[in-house]
């Protein structure tokens, strides 16, 4: 994606029952956000998710839509812990943000990678994401500290509160080494386990 505002990489499109398309990009200057539409694309909005910031290297964001067309913007913050800010569209068509939550505090998740999010009936609404506790700022190292889990968080209140699960509590999704974010070959890089995306 190249825009005046938001660039590069992005994650995957969205589709609310009302017919409007978001597409989440981690890059919009200093902060996070992506563009949507309301016209079936015939024009896109760039926007800004308030008081985020973009990770070095960083997972692209994903956005959950409920059956009542509220947001969910499901993103890895630039101090590496995972967060969603709920959104809503306002009358005029612009977009209106609120509640943001950490989706990790309650397991002392330090560094996440690879937000998902999914939406369901009204106020209904998924991220899942890789997480660790480990303390470090270069999660890519291979010889980082963390081993790393597949966690849900899940609202059924339109975001107010979210409930975290470790969903593989025996069975590690990432044994302990990074995470590379950066492309490249095997060769060069052999800790990129994971490539590029995970859809959970």
């Amino acid at each position: 994606y190249d825009g005046t505002l938001c660039s590069n990489l992005h994650g995957h499109l969205k589709i609310a029952p009302d017919g409007s398309a978001y597409l989440p990009i981690k890059g919009c200057g200093s902060a996070q956000g992506g563009t949507y539409t309301h016209n079936a694309g015939l024009t896109w909005t760039q926007f800004t998710v308030p008081d985020t910031t973009p990770q070095a290297n960083g997972s692209d964001p994903s956005i959950a839509i409920d059956d009542a067309n509220k947001l969910y913007y499901c993103y890895v913050n630039g101090d590496g812990h995972p967060r969603v800010r709920v959104g809503s569209k306002l009358a005029d068509g612009s977009l209106s943000w609120t509640t943001d939550t950490d989706l990790g505090s309650d397991h002392g998740i330090i560094n996440a990678t690879f937000p998902e999010a999914i939406g369901g009936d009204s106020g209904r609404a998924s991220c899942g994401f890789l997480g660790t506790n480990a303390v470090g700022t270069n999660y890519e190292s291979k010889d980082f500290p963390g081993v790393w889990y597949l966690y849900i968080a899940t609202t059924l209140d339109g975001g107010q509160t979210w409930t975290t699960v470790n969903a593989t509590p025996n069975d590690p999704v990432q044994g302990v080494g990074g995470i590379w974010q950066q492309g490249g070959s095997g060769d060069t890089n052999n800790n990129r386990n994971l490539l590029d995306f995970n859809e959970v």
